[in-house]
């Protein structure tokens, strides 16, 4: 059976994104201090959504563009993803995110 297919805006998304990084970047430390989170989860949590929200923004940046932020050819680009990508992994086997 196909799939449907769903339209998303894109630019809603990272809006969305962003919102949710800072909430957490407001709530995180509030926990912390009842015992909610521990530090280092918090920590985790933070540097992982941050990295989400680099990820989204840099691909749709690169969607539009064909090419990141910073300009770089796609050789450069893809290096850059794969980098994020094992940073992600990374967080996923410690148990961190």
């Amino acid at each position: 059976m196909p799939m449907e297919r769903v339209e998303y805006d894109l630019n809603a998304l990272r809006a969305c994104c962003l919102r949710e990084l800072e909430m957490r970047k407001r709530v995180y430390p509030k926990w912390v201090a009842k015992g909610t989170y521990s530090q280092k989860k918090a920590d985790a949590e933070l540097d992982s959504m941050s990295l989400v929200c680099d990820y989204f923004t840099d691909a749709i940046f690169r969607a539009v563009t064909g090419q990141d932020q910073r300009g770089a050819a796609p050789d450069a680009i893809e290096a850059w993803l794969k980098d994020r990508k094992a940073k992600i992994v990374e967080l996923v086997k410690e148990g961190r995110l």
